[in-house]
């Protein structure tokens, strides 16, 4: 049965209440090897054309599932039977926290969008490590970790949260990425600026060279300026950080007409999409060709993606576009991606 028949009855339940469900059954799935290569069957797309490689790390293709669905680490399995090329999980806290109070969460259809205002929940650094210890064996994807400050925090020991999840997280991280973007989390965005930044990435880079390297990068706000971005890519080179995830929510809801009643929370879903591409653009003109690019915003189709790759971008990370598409959301994004990319000497006939 095609998932957007069943999509309106899915949809007719609270947002956060369904993503949980899906979360559990997938949980469920993952346990059982049949379930598994059931899923690997629909879901996973070979192809040559579409694997990429950015330092040691191998990516069967490059649609990854973005931080924000899987907080906790509990999918990392299921993600690669359903066909994504890498996982990034979180945003994950040193210490557990509930997050903001519900409803947090609300879907808009007509424009393919979500607005979420959840602020972080997180089971911990601690609970989701040994998580990740039992199934880290279960997958051969690579598997990013987003980090995030508790939100009891203060502004200025943001960097202490972030290098007590790191130090936590390490073994079972293949990069890491740190979010100092969320609009749900009060006063966030400020360590964009180029002093706290600085003073985080210092801080996390020196935890990475006592513990063992991996590629840091951060991931940044829709809403900054031109300069904004010159500023954060000013500190990405001078501390030498291995690139950006372009970009997280935006604050801008009258993208999304639906849901300007909201007074709180981030948009994410298809009107992003424009402004996620202006920004890759910049950004790869601002960093140059070495720095690593993802793009994470609005991707629904593997159109958006190639242009998105074409623009600049490394990999691309969708969220919003696995809710609206369904289990085969990478699928059909890897398959519909193929068409825009040169076909390979032993498939040109």
């Amino acid at each position: 049965m095609s998932y957007s028949l069943v999509r309106p009855i899915l949809f007719l339940g609270d947002a956060e209440r369904a993503h949980e469900r899906a979360l559990k059954w997938l949980e469920c799935g993952q346990r059982c090897s049949l379930a598994r290569r059931t899923l690997q069957f629909f879901c996973r797309v070979q192809d040559k054309r579409l694997e990429r490689q950015l330092g040691s790390l191998v990516f069967r293709n490059p649609i990854g599932l973005a931080a924000g669905f899987d907080k906790d680490g509990r999918i990392v399995p299921a993600a690669e039977d359903l066909g994504f090329g890498f996982v990034e999980i979180g945003t994950v806290t040193p210490k557990p926290q509930p997050g903001n109070p519900k409803p947090r969460l609300w879907r808009f259809p007509k424009e393919k969008a979500l607005v979420n205002a959840l602020g972080f929940p997180s089971d911990g650094a601690v609970a989701v490590a040994r998580r990740l210890e039992k199934r880290r064996m279960a997958t051969s994807i690579p598997v990013g970790i987003n980090l995030g400050k508790n939100a009891d925090t203060p502004l200025n020991r943001a960097h202490e949260d972030l290098c007590a999840s790191l130090d936590i997280l390490h073994p079972f991280g293949d990069f890491f990425v740190v979010n100092v973007s969320s609009p749900n989390t009060p006063g966030l965005r400020d360590l964009q600026q180029a002093e706290s930044l600085t003073r985080i990435a210092n801080s996390l880079l020196d935890k990475l060279t006592a513990r063992g390297p991996r590629p840091l990068l951060v991931k940044i706000a829709p809403d900054i300026t031109v300069r904004d971005l010159e500023g954060i890519v000013q500190v990405v080179t001078a501390t030498r950080l291995a690139g950006l995830v372009v970009a997280n929510t935006t604050t801008n809801r009258p993208l999304a007409p639906s849901a300007v009643f909201l007074d709180r929370g981030g948009l994410s879903g298809k009107p992003l999409f424009p402004r996620t591409q202006e920004l890759v653009k910049q950004a790869r003109a601002l960093l140059g060709t070495e720095a690593i690019l993802f793009a994470s915003g609005g991707v629904f189709t593997g159109g958006d993606a190639a242009q998105l790759l074409a623009a600049g971008a490394n990999l691309i990370e969708v969220c919003t576009a696995f809710v609206y598409r369904g289990p085969r959301c990478a699928a059909h994004i890897c398959r519909e991606l193929l068409a825009h990319l040169p076909k390979s000497p032993d498939k040109a006939a």
